[in-house]
């Protein structure tokens, strides 16, 4: 006897259909085990190499400063080289999600379903992120490395891996939107590669190009001494201007992160605030920015014909009522 559900649960559970279908299908094999056991040894090995390098200066006698040191060490490598593992897995994941379909001749017959094109865009994310999820979950036990030295605290640990999901989410969608819009698999997934670099390495390369040829920075001259008002208005300017300079580096990933990591010294993390943010709010907010943009982008190159074709039924019916009428 099936249950009776009300119209609002019957349209979720259909429009989760490829969420769940993707989740079930994605951990079958051996090859979910292999990735997860790859990704935790590349990560294992970096942390290794770091406590190896810190080895003989701590082998003779225990210094906190040292082993706070080495804490933050870790972190920091550990940080970016798991950034650099989300960079090269997501858009593998999402280069091939609706070419695939397309590929296996499968994409019509998920179209004719009751499945909205939204819920199957973002089925199809989801479950990429939730397998990235999973590889971030599996990597705490790594990162408690660094807690063993001290120098990092908690909330450092909890502030990156939200730029970790964001990142994930910007670099998912846009593998999705290639996938959706290119008809080959191989073809979206390199795609999806080509795009993902030219981000990284567009933004870097437009921030210094605006630092090296756009005059950003006031003057050099420092304010009159004892003067607090020009103080307040030079430190202002310079604080604008430096924010201005750096403005495409909110979409890089990796600046993203570095601006949190202990230790680096990146200036235009502590210049002041990103319109009320800091630097890493700002870019979890680009990466929202991408993921809104990217999702319509493919849900319009889903079914580009389907609002031609109502278009053109609704103007034949109205038509065809106009000339009924007497």
């Amino acid at each position: 006897m099936r249950l009776a559900l009300s119209p609002a649960k019957d349209h979720l559970l259909v429009n989760l259909a490829v969420l769940i279908r993707e989740l079930r299908t994605r951990m079958r094999g051996r090859r979910a085990a292999i990735i997860i056991t790859l990704y935790l040894a590349m990560l294992a090995i970096g942390g290794a190499l770091v406590l190896e390098a810190q080895r003989t200066s701590m082998q003779f006698s225990y210094n906190p400063a040292v082993a706070a040191r080495t804490g933050t060490q870790v972190f920091t490598v550990l940080a970016i080289l798991q950034m650099a593992l989300v960079v090269f897995i997501v858009p593998g994941l999402t280069g091939a999600a609706i070419a695939g379909e397309r590929d296996r001749q499968t994409l019509d017959l998920l179209l004719s379903t009751q499945v909205s094109s939204l819920g199957i865009v973002l089925g199809k994310l989801l479950s990429s992120i939730s397998y990235v999820l999973l590889l971030l979950l599996t990597a705490l036990p790594i990162f408690s490395l660094a807690f063993l030295f001290g120098g990092v605290s908690p909330r450092q640990v909890a502030v990156v891996f939200p730029i970790y999901l964001g990142a994930a989410m910007a670099l998912g969608s846009l593998g999705v939107t290639l996938s959706t819009w290119l008809r080959r698999g191989q073809l979206a997934t390199i795609a999806a590669y080509a795009l993902t670099f030219a981000l990284i390495l567009g933004t870097l390369g437009l921030s210094v190009y605006i630092m090296a040829n756009v005059p950003v920075y006031p003057p050099p001259s420092p304010p009159p001494p004892y003067s607090p008002s020009s103080t307040v208005q030079f430190a202002a300017t310079r604080g604008s201007s430096w924010q201005w300079a750096h403005a495409p580096l909110v979409f890089n990933p990796f600046m993203g992160l570095v601006s949190v990591l202990p230790g680096l010294g990146v200036p235009f993390s502590t210049q002041g605030h990103w319109g009320g943010f800091a630097f890493w709010q700002a870019n979890l907010v680009a990466d929202a920015v991408i993921v809104l943009v990217c999702t319509w982008l493919s849900v319009v190159g889903l079914r580009p014909r389907r609002r031609r074709l109502r278009f053109w039924r609704r103007h034949r019916a109205a038509a065809s009522l106009t000339e009924a009428t007497p």
